[in-house]
């Protein structure tokens, strides 16, 4: 479970409270993961990973909250556990307890009330659809509405304990890959690449791996038995997990001494990054970030152009391999808001964390940079402070 005080909790409740009333929500049915997760510090997916116990949150603007979740699951609830009305069930493997759910809601007197879930864009619920839409006809009178803006909007600013989360999974990788790149893979394959910083980015304290991709001369993504050559670039994209809240990042390195070429382009990408991450504070859009990557691939002579025309080019950015999104948010999800993208026209503020990750794919290989950034009052902070140097493996 994430470690958080039940202050923590309550001031989550309050200000989504908050935002139910402005939003006419009289309350909210949630079943994904990172939802539970992130309002009861629960989670159904460790140490296993199954569909067959959904839990279920429901929040009341009026009422005290209440959590369903599966009888196996009891022992977890300790003391300081934020909701106190916690009812359980003992239905075969794969049942949601529809009727328990509907009992709930009756409870908290939803009965007849708009209720929100996340059913709408970045959103998954956490039981089956046939369920969901069961609820809905028990309940023929209350209006099941999409909560989705509301839920990513609470979420998108991170408190600070949220943030303290983020920036130590952020050393662990910091310390793993200054770990990983003092030694030499040349004649080792990529599995073997990606075992060697899985087991660093354990011993360094993560909850878990997120995620780890290698990238030889531009191959994508997961690891395979291809043995890595001398002269190679390679970039490695991981994640590490602390108390569930994620870092991920990316760090380019060349198996053996790098030539001119891979220099070159390696430094520009960094000079892009630097750039791009500099201009981070409160206020900025991240379509304004989006142009100024635009705006300097093309004053070193690197301008945007079709994917269609990579042959005739050599070369494409991120922004037109990636439908303009040069990077995006990170906490309980590796993905999630805010987005780089250049029809993001709503402001940064203080405590969003994101990875502004631009790249120039090349028939030579990918070359590609990310920082992990939080916005602050006085502008940011680069959480990921491994050198950015190409090195050599």
């Amino acid at each position: 479970m994430a470690r958080f005080p039940r202050s923590e909790f309550a001031a989550r409740y309050e200000k989504t409270r908050d935002a139910m009333e402005r939003a006419r929500i009289d309350g909210l049915m949630l079943s994904g993961d990172d939802h539970i997760l992130y309002y009861t510090g629960m989670k159904s997916i460790f140490p296993w990973f199954t569909y067959t116990r959904p839990f279920v949150f429901i929040l009341p603007v009026h009422e005290e909250p209440t959590l369903i979740i599966h009888g196996r699951y009891e022992g977890w609830i300790e003391s300081d556990f934020p909701v106190d009305d916690v009812r359980s069930y003992h239905t075969k493997e794969g049942i949601t307890p529809v009727t328990l759910i509907e009992e709930a809601l009756k409870d908290k007197k939803l009965a007849g009330e708009r209720i929100g879930s996340e059913i709408g864009n970045d959103q998954r619920i956490g039981m089956p659809v046939k369920d969901y839409i069961g609820l809905t006809n028990l309940l023929p009178k209350s209006e099941f509405v999409d909560a989705s803006a509301l839920l990513q909007k609470l979420r998108i600013v991170k408190s600070p304990a949220e943030a303290a989360y983020i920036e130590k999974a952020a050393q662990i990788l910091n310390h793993a890959y200054e770990a990983f790149f003092q030694e030499r893979f040349e004649g080792r394959t990529e599995r073997e690449a990606a075992a060697v910083l899985s087991a660093h980015i354990g011993r360094e304290g993560a909850d878990r791996v997120g995620f780890i991709s290698v990238n030889a001369m531009g191959r994508m993504y997961t690891p395979s038995d291809r043995v890595l050559k001398k002269g190679e670039t390679f970039l490695v994209d991981a994640g590490a997990l602390y108390e569930d809240y994620w870092a991920e990042f990316s760090r380019m390195a060349v198996v053996g001494r790098p030539n001119a070429k891979q220099s070159e382009m390696h430094q520009l990408v960094v000079d892009v990054l630097e750039k791009v991450t500099e201009e981070v504070r409160p206020g900025i859009k991240p379509s304004e970030l989006v142009e100024i990557h635009r705006r300097e691939f093309e004053i070193r002579g690197f301008p945007e152009h079709s994917a269609s025309s990579f042959a005739e080019r050599g070369y494409c950015t991120r922004q037109t391999m990636k439908g303009e999104m040069i990077g995006h948010g990170i906490g309980i999800l590796g993905i999630e808001p805010p987005y780089l993208t250049q029809d993001n026209d709503v402001p940064l503020e203080a405590g969003m964390c994101f990875t502004p990750e631009p790249a120039i794919y090349t028939e030579y290989g990918i070359f590609h940079q990310e920082h992990n950034v939080i916005a602050t009052e006085k502008g940011h902070r680069v959480l990921s402070t491994v050198s950015t140097e190409l090195y050599q493996i």
